[in-house]
């Protein structure tokens, strides 16, 4: 079986579906991915069993995804690139990662007659409703949460299978109205062959690490405001791997609170390096 898989990330960045499509090869099955880049990058790589597509997609149609709701040019683009992917390709089902592509997974499965899977790798109408860039004018203007929610659902009842990263997604949607047998919850965790092994440690300072995108609804300021009331005696490190528009915010509070040898910003990170970080 051929999947092609729709991604609103470069697929080399992207851990969570590099191990769905290293799952998908372990049951033999092929994958095409469709990723989106957002500078200039081969248009195909191809090796046993995948295909990688990247499209650089223009900053003023990544900015609108937001407002795809109200205004489509971002479905536009991207039923324009699928479709010269479909044009050379047969596939017999679509995958398509996170809430805002759904309407693409539908329109394939429509016009192709091919199941529609459905991976929502979060709750994306609460994201938007906690992000900064939703409180602006221009994002209010844009971007409505409750047409998320109504968006989220119905594309939940067209989708043939659902695949959610908790069981508490699983039944939050369930109280929606969607159908429990449909729905499967993959948790995101380390494959097999990649399972860590964490040394005991032998220092005296506790290591902390962080790993992910470095916006307001992730938390991380509660963590430095509960760190900076330790007793200053306590010996621990913060390590922050990644980078994001709240990541200013956030060195300005570690000065504030004079922990700037206490939690260290590291940016993004290459994946096995993140693993390093954890096993120090």
């Amino acid at each position: 079986m051929t999947v092609l898989m729709l991604l609103e990330n470069d697929y080399a960045t992207d851990f969570r579906v590099q191990k769905e499509v290293m799952s998908l090869h372990e049951l033999n099955h092929n994958v095409i991915v469709a990723a989106i880049s957002r500078t200039e990058a081969p248009y195909r790589d191809e090796s046993e069993k995948l295909i990688v597509f990247r499209k650089r997609i223009p900053s003023l149609i990544w900015k609108s995804s937001v407002g795809a709701l109200r205004f489509p040019m971002y479905f536009s683009f991207w039923k324009s690139y699928v479709s010269d992917i479909l044009g050379e390709t047969h596939i017999d089902s679509v995958h398509v990662h996170d809430l805002p592509l759904a309407k693409i997974g539908n329109w394939i499965k429509k016009n192709h007659h091919v199941p529609f899977v459905l991976d929502l790798h979060e709750n994306w109408p609460d994201f938007l409703d906690v992000s900064q860039h939703t409180k602006t004018l221009a994002g209010r203007l844009l971007s409505s949460v409750e047409q998320w929610r109504k968006y989220e659902k119905h594309s939940v009842h067209q989708a043939d299978r659902v695949v959610t990263v908790v069981s508490e997604m699983r039944d939050r949607l369930v109280r929606n109205g969607a159908k429990p047998e449909k729905i499967v919850v993959l948790e995101n965790t380390p494959l097999k062959a990649d399972e860590l092994k964490y040394p005991k440690s032998n220092h005296e300072t506790t290591n902390l690490v962080y790993v992910g995108g470095v916006t307001l609804h992730r938390g991380l300021q509660y963590v430095i405001e509960g760190l900076s009331l330790l007793d200053k005696k306590e010996k621990w490190i913060f390590k922050i791997a990644g980078d994001g528009k709240y990541m200013k915010t956030l060195s300005a509070m570690v000065l504030s609170k004079g922990l700037e040898k206490k939690v260290l910003f590291l940016g993004k990170v290459p994946k096995a390096d993140a693993e390093k970080l954890v096993s120090l």
